[in-house]
């Protein structure tokens, strides 16, 4: 005789529906620096040539009535745009198309544009993946013209604005003018704890925005010069003495085209293969569907002379802020 005898879940369990959210919790995606803040250009061939002042005109004072007038020329050079293609294929078995509660494919496009802007942000500051025919990244290019500042422990005498306000110097020194900052995600804590003699806080509650944000706007600023906060986890932002914390940017001078804007193709038929040769996928035999996605896009940073920099070779339009013994 049994008086213990119950139907309980794991018996029942067949007949209990599942209750699935229908929200799938995720961060919102972020939107690319470079995409979104450098100077866009149109593009229509692989290579666009973008010409450049390269030496400017010196005026002369007349030495008396009659003195000789003195000649002076002018000199361009030509940058060259050279659009590289990103692609990447994502494949769903169509029985897990089928079977999923979900748009999967709405829900795999923002993922993979987010991924796009993320490696294009991380060559084109970096040099993390960057293709042979761009130019030099902006961090080695910068520090090439000595456009590099090293951040120091802070003190009473020393803190983060001062390591801010000489890389705003490094670029203004060239005859730019800085117009955007982009920052690593620790810099907000840094900035939010910034304390005046008394331990009162210097910096406004407003902040720095991160670049993702769907408003699209900027939402926080350094010296009236809006910031940005990359949340992509590029490679350069890693924190260590050599780690950025901060690049300032002159983004009139930063151009950037679109050869062919991002494209998505669904396929059901064809084959992925090795570099090898090797098919590592058949579409129509292993009833699979593959979203192809492309993008071709080319930057260049142009540095003009200027009467406060004529080398060309010593100047460009950004600074980058080294984190070197700075405590974030």
């Amino acid at each position: 005789m049994s008086f213990s005898a119950m139907i309980d879940r794991s018996e029942a369990g067949p007949l209990i529906p599942e209750d699935a959210a229908r929200e799938i919790i995720a961060e919102s995606t972020e939107k690319s620096f470079v995409l979104s803040t450098f100077d866009r250009v149109p593009m229509s061939r692989k290579q666009k040539r973008l010409p450049i002042l390269d030496r400017k005109p010196i005026a002369y004072f007349v030495n008396g009535d009659t003195g000789l007038k003195q000649t002076s020329d002018l000199k361009w050079d030509n940058l060259f745009l050279n659009a590289e293609e990103l692609a990447v294929l994502v494949p769903i078995p169509d029985t897990v198309f089928d079977d999923a509660d979900y748009d999967l494919w709405g829900l795999v496009r923002p993922q993979v544009t987010e991924a796009i802007g993320a490696k294009v942000d991380d060559a084109v500051l970096f040099g993390t993946g960057k293709p042979t025919l761009w130019p030099e990244p902006v961090l080695t290019a910068a520090t090439a013209a000595g456009n590099t500042v090293t951040g120091a422990v802070a003190s009473a005498t020393h803190d983060v604005f001062d390591d801010l306000n000489a890389t705003l110097n490094k670029v203004e020194e060239d005859g730019y003018d800085p117009d955007a900052w982009l920052l690593r995600t620790s810099m907000r804590s840094t900035l939010r704890n910034t304390r005046d003699g008394s331990r009162g806080f210097l910096y406004p509650a407003s902040g720095p925005a991160n670049a993702g944000a769907q408003s699209g706007r900027w939402a926080g600023e350094v010296w009236n010069i809006p910031a940005k906060v990359s949340k992509m986890g590029l490679s350069g932002f890693a924190p260590g003495a050599t780690g950025v914390m901060a690049f300032a940017f002159d983004t009139s001078n930063f151009k950037v085209a679109i050869r062919d804007d991002i494209n998505m193709r669904m396929f059901d038929q064809g084959v992925i293969s090795d570099d090898a040769g090797v098919v590592l996928l058949n579409l129509m035999q292993q009833d699979t569907r593959v979203l192809r996605v492309t993008f071709r896009v080319a930057w260049v940073a142009a540095n003009p002379v200027t009467l406060m920099q004529p080398n060309r070779t010593i100047s460009y339009p950004a600074g980058a802020l080294q984190q070197g013994t700075f405590v974030p």
